[in-house]
């Protein structure tokens, strides 16, 4: 994740460019940018990396060029800077990948406060690149961007509580740690402690308070969906299935499911699978199910193979008219 520039008036002192400013959106001039850059700015050089990172304000975006001028605003004390020359280290994206200098990026934009650079540095810590894989130290740098208002690091230390990934079991810790996310505006945290808060796990049970959680995920979940991120249609589905916050929409959930299934993603498939097998709002079809078990377990989902194998060992459906015992009556005659 990189910062950007939004719309800002960098203020530059005569002084420091040796003539008056000029905005690059009034005249298309970035003449300014260069030389207070070139004079020492880390803001100016930001700026103008941010303008060649994108390809704003009448530049063609050239990662090249805004990974060395990160470079520069990084090495001018910029950490902002710092933190997005680390992400395109990270990414190999303008620059060759290089994963001990990005981690070092992230560790002075993190220093200077910078919570994607703390992003950045634990999430470095917890998948062993640039460094040892060390969880303890990846879980204090995540403690500390998510008080620096990282969502993702909040959440994620919500789901290690959670689970007792790296950590020991603590579910009112998780219950906290998803509060802040979601006063962050993360969706999947809000709807996390839904379900806690709805099942009293954690926290005390209150139906109330998990409906309001599930309709504050509910509108952010649905956005995220339509732009084409297949878990988070899962996620709507699982919600319109079962109520939570919305009323109950058994049709498109399963509708839900199968976008996400025809996004490629098992989860999806499975979760059409399920709500065909049992029916559950809707008519049965047990072929169609096994059909998208099929498809989940052929992408290496091994609770999908499982409830294949399971659904394969059912006794056939007796047919309509059959007795008791499985016997077709005489036909008339």
């Amino acid at each position: 994740m990189r910062v950007t520039l939004g719309v800002a008036v960098l203020v530059l002192a005569s002084s420091a460019c040796g003539m008056s400013f000029h905005a690059p959106w009034e005249d298309g001039r970035l003449a300014p940018y260069h030389d207070a850059c070139n004079h020492g700015s880390a803001e100016a050089c930001f700026n103008l990396a941010v303008k060649y990172d994108a390809g704003s304000d009448g530049t063609t975006r050239n990662p090249a060029a805004a990974a060395s001028l990160y470079r520069k605003a990084c090495e001018a004390g910029s950490a902002p800077g710092c933190a997005n020359l680390a992400s395109m280290l990270d990414k190999g994206e303008g620059v060759a990948r290089d994963d001990v200098e990005a981690l070092s990026s992230y560790r002075k934009a993190c220093e200077q406060g910078d919570g994607n650079g703390c992003h950045g540095l634990s999430r470095g810590y917890a998948n062993g690149r640039g460094i040892a894989r060390d969880p303890v130290q990846a879980a204090a740098v995540a403690a500390k961007a998510c008080n620096l208002g990282q969502a993702l690091d909040c959440e994620g230390l919500g789901d290690s509580a959670a689970s007792g990934r790296d950590v020991p079991r603590d579910l009112a810790g998780a219950a906290a740690f998803y509060r802040k996310a979601c006063e962050l505006d993360a969706p999947t945290a809000c709807r996390k402690l839904g379900a806690m808060v709805a099942a009293g796990e954690g926290v005390p049970k209150d139906p109330a308070e998990a409906t309001s959680l599930f309709r504050r995920a509910l509108p952010g979940l649905e956005r995220t969906c339509e732009a084409g991120a297949a878990p988070a249609c899962v996620l709507v589905g699982s919600m319109l299935d079962r109520g939570q916050g919305i009323t109950a929409d058994p049709e498109r959930a399963l509708l839900l499911f199968k976008k996400a299934c025809d996004a490629g993603l098992a989860g999806g498939c499975t979760a059409a699978g399920m709500k065909l097998e049992g029916g559950h709002g809707l008519p049965a079809d047990p072929a169609q199910a096994a059909a998208l078990y099929r498809r989940a377990c052929d992408a290496g989902s091994a609770a999908a193979c499982t409830l294949l194998g399971n659904l394969a060992a059912k006794p056939a459906p007796a047919p309509a008219g059959a007795t008791d015992g499985g016997v077709a009556p005489t036909p008339p005659g």
